[in-house]
């Protein structure tokens, strides 16, 4: 099995995000120790519907984006939804570092899922940080590096592939089974206000080199 980018780090969330039906673009922010940025998740989520998503983001000591985890569900009874989301956030919004593994635990606990990663090889997916809809995300299958640099080398996909784009380009693994769960790592270099692709940074991620 891949091994994926955090599998021996030891992290602290800086926030946590929360969006409806995939829409990345618009996100409900939950920072750690904040009451109020509880207390309007509760109510945002009482008023969404069934396509719930948070992602726990990470970041590096120049406070840019370092990656994230990412969990996607539809199934909860309306009941339950905002209880089992609200359990998910006061349980990992914490400054507190810990080793990824214990993180993930948490968030897929609280949302009663198996608390590790599926045994199974993830697909590959690139993306821009919160544009994911408007920025038009590109599959890369099985083999990030090997289709990422035949896109490069003959100038297909999506133009910020080559143009850059004003928010981080993001590296995902990602699982659809038992739900939908992702890790990203931020794979791009900032330049006069742009981020582009890093080809070192995918090989060094993708061969689990990068810290």
């Amino acid at each position: 099995m891949s091994l994926h980018p955090f599998v021996s780090s030891t992290l602290a969330i800086d926030h946590l995000q929360f969006a409806q039906n995939g829409v990345w673009e618009e996100v409900q922010t939950v920072y750690p120790n904040s009451f109020e940025d509880l207390y309007n998740l509760s109510d945002w989520l009482d008023r969404a519907g069934r396509d719930v998503a948070v992602e726990t983001l990470f970041l590096d000591e120049r406070s840019e984006l370092f990656g994230f985890l990412g969990v996607r569900t539809k199934d909860f009874p309306s009941a339950d939804r905002t209880l089992m989301w609200m359990r998910l956030a006061t349980s990992t919004a914490s400054e507190k570092s810990k080793p990824f593994s214990e993180l993930m635990s948490l968030c897929l606990t609280a949302l009663k899922l198996p608390p590790a990663l599926p045994d199974i090889e993830p697909t590959f997916e690139l993306g821009v940080f919160n544009f994911w809809n408007t920025a038009v995300p590109v599959i890369l299958g099985k083999s990030p590096v090997e289709k990422l640099t035949e896109l490069i080398a003959k100038q297909r996909g999506p133009s910020w592939l080559y143009e850059g784009h004003k928010a981080p380009i993001c590296l995902e693994y990602v699982w659809q089974v038992p739900t939908h769960l992702w890790i990203s790592r931020n794979i791009s270099t900032k330049s006069n206000d742009l981020y582009f692709i890093d080809m070192e940074k995918v090989k060094r991620v993708y061969y689990n080199k990068a810290t």
